[in-house]
């Protein structure tokens, strides 16, 4: 179905007329008719006056956009928690007083949805959900939650927050994803994780399955310092207090900014830290 098919689709199903459509949405009616007949094809701000005279998302006559969600990918979830949170399908809470942060359904949802836990009907407003920022790299912590205060803060004139509140949305909706990942034959995730085991189970490292890619050489040091930084990470969690999950954006932000430093610091110690874990990993596969 085309957007002009899905147009008229609309009106009829609305019940009115082309000429009280146009009068809706301000477009003439000469231009409806060639919608529907499919000789032109609707601009953007046409599909958005009819979205705001009607409201109505965009995929309704655009049709639902072909999402490809892979929740192996942090940013693919991510993208998919902006979109919840613009749309109103979930609220993000900051901590307060008597309550930790956490994030809370769209209370309307239990007229649709029913969730049960051990047999017991749960109402979907008593829901928490709580984000696992320790599974998080610090930076994207600092992005999530930078994004959250600004958001709540914004101003409609603020056009500095509302271009940091972009950067940092891409930033953390890009987690995981890379372009060469799929120019140069590298395969797919699944693909790639099936290479590894197989130089894993005969006895080789990470590092020999970077060496074999296709890819170009900066990316393959990419891998190997992503590789190395998750290592040291390791090696400094004993110097870190648990992530304050339940403390205010400053905590969480000073636990951040606390771990980056630590793991540049310990590059700095260890200037040879790259060979250094490439032969801890060969020791290990003897």
């Amino acid at each position: 179905m085309t957007v002009g098919d899905r147009i008229k689709k609309i009106r009829e199903l609305f019940q009115i007329t082309s000429n009280e459509f146009a009068e809706l949405t301000g477009i003439h009616p000469v231009t409806i008719r060639k919608y529907e007949t499919n000789k032109m094809k609707p601009s953007n701000e046409h599909i958005e006056k009819m979205c705001e005279s009607l409201h109505l998302p965009r995929m309704i006559f655009e049709g639902i956009p072909e999402q490809y969600t892979n929740y192996n990918y942090t940013g693919d979830f991510f993208q998919q928690l902006f979109l919840m949170l613009n749309n109103n399908t979930l609220t993000f809470h900051s901590k307060n007083d008597t309550q930790a942060e956490h994030i809370t359904l769209n209370p309307l949802l239990d007229n649709y949805l029913t969730l049960t836990i051990n047999g017991s009907e749960v109402a979907l407003n008593d829901v928490n959900i709580q984000l696992k920022y320790d599974r998080l790299k610090p930076v994207d912590v600092h992005h999530f939650m930078s994004y959250i205060k600004k958001t709540e803060a914004i101003s409609d004139n603020d056009e500095q927050s509302k271009d940091y509140i972009d950067n940092a949305s891409l930033e953390l909706m890009l987690i995981g994803h890379s372009w060469q990942d799929y120019m140069k034959g590298m395969g797919t995730l699944e693909e790639r994780d099936a290479d590894l085991q197989k130089i894993l189970d005969n006895g080789g490292t990470f590092f020999d399955y970077i060496d074999q890619l296709e890819g170009p050489e900066s990316l393959k040091n990419k891998l190997r310092e992503a590789y190395c930084e998750a290592r040291i990470e390791e090696y400094i969690k004993p110097l870190l207090d648990p992530y304050p999950i339940h403390g205010s954006y400053d905590e969480k932000d000073n636990w951040a900014k606390k771990k980056v430093n630590l793991v540049q610091k310990y590059k700095k110690d260890h200037p040879d830290y790259l060979q250094e874990i490439i032969q801890e990993e060969i020791d290990k596969r003897k």
